[in-house]
């Protein structure tokens, strides 16, 4: 049996592996958009210490919910190419 997507169980730990993919990335971004705007001054919102305390949790939160959603698709476009990757064939 082939390793992956092929394993018993394995289309699904690929959709939680790229959907996790997904949230860290939009995360990222998320926190670089607080940084850049807390640096000018105009951050999204002005929430003082409990901002900085909890900014990275809910950047976090949030990637959670909109790569649950799928609207940036990142997920579902890694987990095709790695679906299709899989059942490829090494050449000899």
């Amino acid at each position: 049996m082939e390793a992956g997507a092929s394993a018993p169980g394995g289309s699904e730990k690929l959709r939680e592996a790229t959907q996790s993919f997904e949230a860290l990335f939009i995360a990222q971004l998320l926190s670089e958009v607080r940084e850049a705007g807390s640096s000018q001054g105009e951050g999204i919102v002005d929430g003082g210490t409990a901002e900085s305390v909890y900014g990275a949790e809910l950047d976090w939160e949030l990637a959670q919910k909109i790569a649950i959603r799928g609207p940036f698709g990142l997920a579902k476009a890694l987990q095709t190419q790695l679906t299709n990757a899989a059942k490829l064939k090494p050449e000899s």
